[in-house]
């Protein structure tokens, strides 16, 4: 979900897609994109499923 900013959304093999304040979207899984802060910036909220925190391991030999 953007803020009151505006910016555009990239994603691979696409046209750049124009976003307005308040936009809210989903992307499939692993979908290639970026985004674009405007003039006046842009501040967005992204939402992921709970995954187990990262573990400091030893490097497996190769």
């Amino acid at each position: 979900m953007t803020d009151a900013h505006t910016g555009p959304l990239d994603q691979a093999e696409r046209k750049p897609q124009p976003l307005a304040a308040g936009t809210l979207l989903r992307l499939p899984h692993a979908a290639v994109r970026s985004l674009t802060a405007g003039e006046d910036g842009m501040s967005y909220l992204t939402v992921h499923r709970r995954r187990p925190g990262m573990q400091i391991q030893t490097r497996p030999h190769a």
